[in-house]
């Protein structure tokens, strides 16, 4: 077994859920899909996120420029954070790639790819500490329950406070997105006047000290002149 392969067995085993299904380019791509060994549901639409999420995964999705970008913009809009991948019948210009990324697409590629591209995509997605599975995220070696507000590990349970989780729920879920303390005031405080920046760096600090392994770099770092992060690789 891969790496890759050993690392998704570990942190992300999903569905690869198919939009447009109808599509005659899809008996290659599922024969792709299959050999790789990952289980697929065709879908004649987007899913609802709340169905989707339930069970995690990943859209792959075929349409032209246009109605992807409408069809993603309104699945975002809904709150859907499963990764998106976008595949484009045409060959796409950067103007249309960087349409897509704004939207909201994980990933960019057109129907010619090359014959393991697709593949070594969905194992980078593997990769990431960071995957949804309906009411936690994974994040590393560490499980944050959603409903309960507690994060788990394979030896213990930590307990935050409600805004020490807040942050770090967010964070995980904007992964290699840097915020300042001000910018998670403005996003995660009902009245983020009401509350000093100093407070989210003392929140910040106390998330650490109770979720980090000794020796081991931080869940959430700190980059210079933009804020926190947590980063795509394990930490």
């Amino acid at each position: 077994m891969s790496i890759a392969r050993s690392l998704q067995v570990k942190y992300a085993v999903f569905e690869v859920n198919i939009v447009d299904s109808g599509n005659e380019h899809d008996s290659r791509l599922l024969k792709l899909l299959h050999a790789a060994s990952y289980p697929v549901r065709l879908l004649d639409d987007w899913p609802d996120p709340a169905q989707l999420e339930k069970n995690g995964g990943v859209i792959l999705a075929w349409h032209d420029v246009g109605d992807a970008i409408d069809s993603l913009i309104r699945y975002r809009m809904q709150g859907g954070i499963i990764p998106v991948i976008l595949i484009s019948a045409k060959q796409l210009t950067t103007v249309g790639r960087i349409r897509m990324y704004s939207a909201g697409a994980d990933e960019c590629i057109t129907s010619v790819w090359e014959k393991n591209e697709l593949v070594a995509i969905l194992e980078s997605f593997a990769r990431r500490p960071f995957i949804r599975r309906g009411n936690t995220i994974l994040l590393g070696g560490l499980t944050i329950n959603l409903v309960d507000q507690v994060v788990e590990t394979n030896d213990d349970t930590i307990h935050l406070t409600s805004a020490e989780f807040r942050i770090l729920e967010f964070l995980a879920l904007h992964p290699r997105c840097a915020f300042s303390a001000s910018a998670l005031l403005e996003r995660l405080w009902s009245r983020p006047e009401a509350v000093f920046e100093d407070t989210v760096r003392s929140h910040i600090k106390n998330i650490r000290r109770k979720v980090d392994s000794p020796g081991s770099q931080s869940v959430i770092r700190t980059i210079a002149g933009r804020g926190y992060m947590i980063e795509n690789s394990c930490p």
